[in-house]
């Protein structure tokens, strides 16, 4: 049962940056870039 959390863990942890890493790539594009999205 450890094993299935820490996998679930990781599927959230590797969500949760490729979403940061989106918006941070539509902000460069969008030439908005402020140091508060970029958090």
């Amino acid at each position: 049962m450890k094993k299935i959390t820490g996998i679930i863990l990781l599927l959230l942890a590797v969500i949760i940056l490729s979403a940061c890493q989106a918006n941070y790539i539509r902000d460069v594009q969008g030439g908005t870039v402020s140091p508060s999205s970029t958090a």
